[in-house]
């Protein structure tokens, strides 16, 4: 019988323990690269939503005057200089609110700390029917109600549409 030929000076050696030593370093460096990957997705939106909830008080700045423009609608008078909203309610995000011609209401935002949407405006438009804005001196608008408020964000000067709540986007 054959027999394959060991050398007598090499001994076999059992495989050494390896000692576990905590993570190593390409481990760690896949982790900081997801956060970072996640926190540059994540950041924006989470700014980008914050935003949408503050421009809800801004659309909401302008309920006293839309009940206001609804009011001198339905009681068949001649609109009073500024459609009785010469006051506005004070607010950290709500600069100004100024009604125009036909009850359109304008309200300018501040205080957003970004330059797209502070001293941006947003208007509110009362309707007589489905398509015909209001307007006082037209036949029949006067003791009617409002048929329903158009929220629009004006191209020149409006506040970015992406910020702007669903009823406003025309959604």
């Amino acid at each position: 019988m054959n027999q394959p030929l060991r050398s007598p000076t090499v001994a076999r050696r059992a495989p050494a323990a390896r000692a576990e030593t905590g993570f190593s370093l390409i481990e760690i460096l896949i982790v900081v690269a997801i956060i970072g990957i996640l926190g540059a997705i994540a950041f924006p939106m989470y700014q980008d939503n914050t935003r949408k909830a503050r421009m809800t008080e801004v659309v909401v700045a302008a309920s006293t005057c839309r009940t206001a423009v609804s009011e001198v609608y339905l009681a068949t008078v001649v609109p009073p200089s500024g459609w009785n909203c010469s006051q506005f309610p004070a607010s950290k995000y709500v600069k100004s609110v100024a009604t125009a011609e036909g009850g359109v209401i304008t309200v300018t935002a501040t205080g957003f700390g970004d330059s797209s949407i502070d001293d941006k405006v947003i208007t509110f438009t009362p309707y007589h029917d489905d398509t015909t804005p209001k307007n006082h001196a037209t036949a029949g608008h006067l003791g009617k109600a409002v048929f329903k408020w158009e929220c629009q964000s004006p191209a020149s000067g409006g506040i970015p549409v992406k910020f702007l709540p669903a009823n406003c986007r025309g959604v």
